[in-house]
């Protein structure tokens, strides 16, 4: 669109506020590049300017973001270190990297992505992070979550999804997830090191079916909206599964284990 026009006379104008406006409008939502659009975020296809703008590279620097991360912030990261990542994750079809943009907002918060994506198994890793968590955040992560499986089974055709998160750590997102049919099914002990401190993971999975029967309780929609999900965060049980799994799983191995004959 030309920044200034001519009117009947021929004279030169001035842009008009709206047009200056509906400018400004366009070029942001071109750099938002957004792939799947939700209620209050949308998951974007990841630029080579976010790395920047966004501060996508310091994010892997941050020790309050790498907290629940692993095999990150061990070392430093770098743009150039980040460009090329970006680039391996375009080369890779069996992944698929996302970055969370509120609405309205040019600059990136996080990321979620699907890893191992395997086209005979119809299977991937699931992960979401998001940078600055706080009480409205939390439904942040709960949208894109269900943003990320409304894309994996009917878009890419998925059966299976599984995560593995830090337990417990993440105990408290763990038990919000399962709103979306995420079902933790055990506790993988000492599954990291984290420094000197031992880590175990709580792995979960979403099948197929639990998305269908979900959706359907939601008369077609299965994200229900902010309204709804609040209300249904707040009926939740205070103990989630995966407490009562890591309770009940070691009280049954330290008995059982205790009563075999190992010589």
């Amino acid at each position: 669109m030309s920044s200034r026009t001519l009117d009947s006379s021929g004279i030169t104008l001035s842009p008009s506020s709206d047009h200056l406006a509906e400018d400004a409008a366009e070029r942001m939502e071109a750099r938002r590049a957004v792939f799947v659009a939700g209620e209050t975020i949308d998951l974007c296809a990841p630029l080579r300017e976010d790395v920047l703008e966004s501060g996508w590279w310091q994010w892997m620097n941050d020790p309050e973001y790498t907290r629940c991360l692993v095999d990150q912030g061990m070392y430093p990261n770098t743009p150039e270190g980040q460009y090329e990542y970006l680039e391996q994750v375009r080369r890779d079809p069996s992944r698929l990297v996302m970055l969370l943009r509120p609405k309205g907002e040019v600059r990136a918060v996080g990321v979620t992505s699907l890893s191992g994506i395997n086209r005979v198994h119809r299977t991937a890793h699931a992960a979401i992070l998001r940078t600055n968590r706080n009480r409205k955040q939390r439904l942040d992560v709960l949208e894109v979550c269900a943003l990320l499986l409304q894309h994996s089974f009917e878009r890419l055709g998925l059966r299976a999804l599984v995560m593995f998160t830090a337990y417990p750590d993440l105990k408290g997102m763990q038990r919000r997830m399962e709103l979306f049919g995420w079902r933790f099914d055990g506790i993988v002990r000492r599954m990291w090191c984290r420094g000197y401190q031992e880590v175990d993971a709580a792995v979960g999975t979403v099948l197929l079916e639990d998305y269908l029967r979900i959706k359907e309780l939601r008369g077609g929609h299965f994200w229900p909206g902010e309204a709804r999900v609040r209300e249904l965060v707040a009926a939740q049980p205070r103990t989630g599964s995966t407490e009562e799994l890591a309770a009940r799983i070691k009280a049954w191995q330290d008995e059982y284990y205790a009563s075999l004959r190992y010589a």
